[in-house]
């Protein structure tokens, strides 16, 4: 598996600033997603889609055109284009918000798909990101986060969280129809969160 990073960019809200590509790291534009970046004065190495969102088909060398009628979404495309190369570690943006939410819902089930096969995964947006944990455990920092909200994924996940002001130090049982985990806060500068299950972890800055 490659150490860097693979940013995919859909077509949902796109925050240019919270895209910083380091050597070694890949980025991949999702329809839309290409129309973001180039706005933004920003490159992309592979570009895919069915290019419905964008409305043409990009200009661009590394272009594969995918069949409006197809069983994935484009950045389900995008994520496994980056399987393909070889990286462990995803990072999604334009993920969230856009003109249709279900899109929203679908990004989060890929990212899901991803952690629970192994991968790392955050979706990023301009006033929140979701990382996803799958039986395991990450710690976080506080920088600009002013609330985290847990949820259990499909079935009830056992959480125990430290540097938090809620549920320090207890073993929590989360269910995936009950939001016991919402509005969460820092109580540290550091916070870890352990998860036996599938969570969905929410941090917000407003």
């Amino acid at each position: 598996m490659k150490k860097g990073i693979c940013h995919v960019v859909g077509a949902g809200d796109f925050k240019a600033e919270l895209l910083r590509v380091n050597e070694g790291d890949v980025v991949i534009a999702c329809d839309g997603g290409y129309a973001h970046l180039m706005s933004s004065g920003l490159k992309c190495d592979y570009c895919l889609g069915d290019f419905d969102s964008l409305g043409y088909v990009p200009d661009f060398p590394d272009t594969a055109v995918l069949p409006v009628k197809k069983d994935i979404t484009d950045m389900e495309a995008g994520i496994r284009r980056g399987r393909e190369l070889g990286y462990s570690s995803f990072k999604l943006y334009g993920a969230l918000g856009g003109e249709r939410m279900s899109h929203s819902f679908a990004n989060i089930q890929s990212a899901v798909g991803l952690v629970k096969e192994g991968y790392e995964c955050t979706i990023l947006d301009e006033k929140c990101s979701i990382t996803v944990i799958h039986n395991s455990e990450r710690e976080f920092e506080k920088k600009d986060h002013r609330h985290v909200s847990v949820f259990a994924y499909e079935e009830e996940a056992r959480v125990e969280m430290q540097g938090f002001l809620y549920g320090k130090g207890e073993k929590i049982t989360l269910e995936p129809c009950f939001p016991l985990g919402v509005s969460n806060e820092f109580s540290e500068n550091t916070g870890k969160i352990k998860a036996k299950g599938t969570i969905l972890i929410f941090f917000e800055k407003v």
